[in-house]
């Protein structure tokens, strides 16, 4: 056994972990504050929403900006522009862990399976989706931390 090895196991055995304080549990939200807490564009334009996830730095967002929405959307055709379903799946899980009272980014990566609807969890879910976008659920995560950090500093 490599001498540091030993070293290493004699210098942590003694000491504790540290202790982490709990965080405080959030409040609960009226319907109209869930809705503002997880539109995190206040104008809930989505081209909008896709250009602010390219600042954020998700992966090949220049397909949600670029996209060319039909001049009608409608519930139908809704689901087959990315521009669309995207940015509303995110605003979807925002809103499900802020009312579940997850805390953390962690936390909501953890329980990611729960937050998604049914209709944008298959999408999701989908190992295409996973390649086009890779770091899709670490932007979530700090979109987040972001919206959090504004709610508790008001």
């Amino acid at each position: 056994m490599p001498e540091n090895y030993l070293l290493a196991a004699k210098v942590d055995k003694g000491k504790k972990p540290p202790k982490e304080e709990p965080l405080p549990p959030l409040r609960k939200l009226t319907p109209e504050e869930a809705s503002r807490f997880a539109n995190w564009i206040p104008s809930y334009n989505t081209k909008e929403m896709a250009t602010d996830l390219g600042r954020r730095g998700l992966l090949n967002a220049s397909q949600l900006i670029e996209e060319v929405q039909p001049n009608l959307v409608t519930a139908a055709t809704s689901k087959s522009v990315q521009s669309s379903w995207k940015p509303a799946a995110i605003v979807n899980i925002l809103q499900k862990a802020r009312e579940f009272g997850i805390r953390t980014p962690q936390e909501l990566i953890a329980n990611k399976d729960v937050l998604m609807q049914k209709e944008y969890k298959d999408a999701i879910n989908h190992p295409e989706f996973k390649r086009i976008h890779p770091n899709f659920w670490n932007v979530v995560g700090e979109l987040y931390k972001e919206r959090l950090q504004k709610e508790s500093s008001k």
